[in-house]
């Protein structure tokens, strides 16, 4: 079965009791599935937030020094892991790493066309929030030709809030931990006027353990430090073989 909002909707009301709103309206519901939905989502993002990584890529201008979601930014941004730009992408498709920087960092006027004060590209973030034009990215040295699709990034995003009944709940494996958004939103509401506050402590308390459990998930899940088991049968373990002792 799908795990979108209608169907965290069903599992909040059986929890409660309430096939339909009496004490409790949609509106309250969708607002703690919602505040549930989020915790779940800082608890990826505490162990392994590269389950949010997504892309973007943007052309260059000639001339053009910072680029905002109007030029093809993404709007949900929560941080930037890493750019690449091509310089001259009439002679090459080749990308070059910029690297980030601070503006302090910087010692030389930024618009500085003519010098770049740094061993390879760079790039500086300015604006906070989201929408048209509210972050921009900036390059040092400026662009100084025209590419199409010059600019490639990597970023974490944001997780938006569940709208519409057949929005997915995007978390690591959400047949077994969509139930737990239920339980918080659920834990919450019954807590709320006193109603059933042990049942609501209970349903609390199963939310804790859940992402206590996930997230050890997700540390296993990572590609460096993983914990796993070597089999060395049959391996030459005797390091000198190779010239290494």
């Amino acid at each position: 079965m799908a795990k979108n909002l209608s169907y965290l909707r069903q599992q909040v009301r059986m929890y409660l009791d309430e096939s339909a709103q009496a004490d409790w309206t949609d509106s309250e519901v969708d607002r703690e599935i919602n505040n549930a939905y989020q915790k779940v989502v800082t608890c990826v993002y505490e162990v392994y937030e590269d389950f949010y990584m997504g892309t973007w890529e943007m052309d260059t201008q000639a001339g053009k020094q910072e680029y905002s979601s109007l030029d093809g930014m993404p709007t949900d941004i929560m941080k930037i892991r890493r750019i690449e730009i091509n310089y001259h992408p009439s002679t090459t498709t080749i990308k070059a790493l910029a690297r980030p920087v601070q503006l302090d960092e910087i010692q030389h006027n930024i618009s500085n066309t003519n010098v770049s004060g740094f061993d390879s590209p760079v790039w500086y973030l300015m604006g906070i929030g989201t929408g048209a034009g509210g972050e921009r990215v900036g390059f040092i040295p400026i662009p100084i030709e025209n590419g199409t699709d010059a600019i490639k990034g990597w970023y974490i995003q944001q997780i938006s809030d569940l709208v519409l009944s057949s929005d997915p709940v995007v978390i690591p494996y959400p047949d077994r931990y969509a139930q737990s958004i239920s339980r918080y939103a659920s834990g919450v509401l019954l807590s709320k006027g006193q109603q059933e506050e042990r049942a609501g402590l209970v349903y609390l308390e199963t939310f804790d353990k859940d992402m206590r459990q996930m997230q050890q998930q997700l540390e296993d899940r990572k590609a460096q430090g993983a914990k796993t088991v070597v089999d060395t049968a049959g391996a030459d373990v005797d390091f000198s073989n190779y010239g290494m002792t």
